[in-house]
């Protein structure tokens, strides 16, 4: 399986950016004329501004110009700013990555809890409180969880900074991710939860796992052993959150003013910035086929049955 996905990542990746390169050029609005709007330049300029950046060559010429550029890791520069676009991304994936890891991370340390604590009280109120709640965290859409988060904590109880990324590396920044981390975690939360509940009790009613308790095996090994094949579904749902994620990130970065990869794509797109958003597009299929290899690898290394 793993093979596989090596074996598919180069055609994906060239899929990706063959299809959002045609989506751009289709989508109505010329990037010169957007960037020359509310400026007296004549059409001469705006010839000369094609003819820089390739717009006046044919489709499949420009696209093999930009593709082998990249290949050689010059994305080109932007269209706006006049700025590389890899200065660009060095600039803002940092802040994507540090929400996009701590958002996970403190929607593990909240959903393996609550799934294993669903599981062994299956069918009390505890149980049905869980799974009523994190269904609830699930149908609010994570933009308007951004901004009920803004209004309750940054302005009626004025407990978190509402907008920004802070500065340094301190209790500043930690400050203004908290809100950020919390809002995207709790999107990813109830799905784990309710995957990691289901796995748990189907590994509980396992034969094995019986007889380790018949054997006098303590409650806490057995348990032990038992989350860590539970865990299989919830990793391997992780591969299909993913994309979910990158949007949940986007979006988040966006209401909260964050400055990172998120802030950057929205900006481009309202620009039509071909470059940049090429760039990101890219980036971001290499991001979701490479997490799906470490599904792979992590689901193996958590039962080495998977994918038999």
């Amino acid at each position: 399986m793993i093979l596989r996905r090596l074996a598919a990542f180069v055609p994906i990746v060239i899929a990706v950016s063959v299809l959002i390169f045609l989506a751009l050029r289709v989508v109505p609005g010329d990037p010169v004329t957007v960037l020359t709007a509310g400026s007296p330049v004549g059409e001469d300029v705006k010839a000369q501004l094609r003819r820089e950046f390739d717009l006046d060559k044919p489709l499949v010429a420009q696209y093999f110009l930009w593709a082998g550029d990249a290949i050689r890791g010059d994305l080109g520069i932007s269209l706006k700013s006049r700025v590389e676009v890899t200065e660009l991304l060095g600039q803002s994936f940092p802040v994507t990555l540090t929400l996009l890891v701590g958002g996970l991370i403190l929607s593990l340390l909240i959903s393996i809890p609550l799934g294993v604590i669903a599981a062994l009280r299956q069918g009390s109120l505890l149980d049905q409180a869980i799974i009523g709640g994190t269904l609830v965290f699930l149908s609010i859409p994570i933009f308007t969880a951004g901004i009920l988060g803004i209004l309750v904590f940054s302005f009626w109880l004025d407990w978190l900074p509402s907008f920004g990324r802070g500065d340094g590396f301190g209790l500043d920044r930690l400050e203004h991710l908290i809100l950020p981390w919390g809002v995207l975690a709790l999107a990813l939360t109830a799905a784990q939860t309710n995957t990691l509940r289901a796995g748990m009790l189907d590994v509980l009613n396992r034969d094995y796992i019986l007889a380790a308790e018949g054997r006098g095996l303590r409650r806490r090994a057995v348990l032990r052993h038992a989350l860590r094949t539970a865990l299989v579904p919830v990793v391997t749902i992780l591969g299909v959150q993913f994309g979910y994620m990158i949007v949940g990130t986007v979006l988040v970065d966006y209401v909260f003013g964050l400055g990172g990869i998120g802030q950057l794509l929205v900006d481009s797109v309202n620009q039509r910035d071909y470059p940049v958003i090429q760039a990101i597009v890219v980036m971001i299929a290499i991001a979701f086929t490479a997490a799906t290899l470490l599904v792979d690898l992590v689901c193996n290394w958590l039962d080495p049955r998977y994918g038999e």
